[in-house]
């Protein structure tokens, strides 16, 4: 049961529970209330493993791991797992198909993706999963990057009032995938840092204002 709806157009699924996934069930709520929804759970597939970074040992490098989130997408599936202190990582409820794993962080620590691979071969293209599967012993491949790029926003004949600042997106052209996206905020003086960049070239944007509080 769920309450408090206006009116409008929605959908209602299960999430991620004993290796089920559900379809979206939509329904549009107008003068009265809705009953009678069926949702449908169906036997989905788990992909287990560990989160490795290529030729690098320092632990403090690697504390920053929990930072990282993992995707994967596909088939009309998006499920994340959180990465755990010890780099293992857990996706229950996929969908049956070709999923691809990804990996980004908000918080920028420097690590990139090279590949996913399970006993020496490589799937970085894609997980080919059977309705139940449990796929184990995946592992997910990153390197350590420290790219940063530095700039100042500048507003023609306009000074933004104080505490306002801009968020500013950076896009690594040639990979849409969303490790590829990072975003960054500017200081009080419009100057902005992004670190931990993979070589590449990259596309900036300034995004909406907002106000900083501290």
């Amino acid at each position: 049961k769920i309450t408090g709806l206006i009116p409008g157009r929605y959908s209602v699924f299960a999430g991620c529970e004993g290796d089920f996934y559900s379809d979206k069930v939509e329904f549009e709520v107008t003068d009265h209330d809705v009953t009678g929804l069926e949702i449908r759970r169906n036997q989905g597939a788990s992909l287990r493993g560990k989160v490795v970074v290529e030729g690098l040992s320092d632990p403090a490098i690697l504390g920053k791991l929990s930072q990282v989130s993992l995707f994967a997408t596909g088939n009309d599936c998006n499920v994340n797992s959180n990465v755990e202190p010890d780099g293992s990582f857990y996706f229950c409820g996929l969908r049956p198909g070709k999923v691809k794993i990804r990996a980004h962080s908000f918080m920028q620590p420097g690590f990139w993706l090279r590949r996913v691979e399970q006993d020496g071969m490589d799937l970085s293209h894609g997980i080919e999963l059977s309705p139940g599967a449990q796929l184990i012993g995946v592992r997910v491949v990153l390197a350590y990057v420290t790219g940063v790029i530095r700039g100042q926003v500048t507003i023609l004949k306009y000074e933004l009032p104080q505490g306002v600042r801009l968020q500013i997106s950076a896009r690594r052209l040639g990979d849409e995938g969303a490790s590829s996206h990072f975003s960054a905020e500017t200081d009080e003086r419009g100057g902005f840092k992004f670190e931990g960049l993979a070589p590449g070239e990259y596309e900036l944007t300034a995004g909406s204002a907002f106000t900083s509080v501290s």
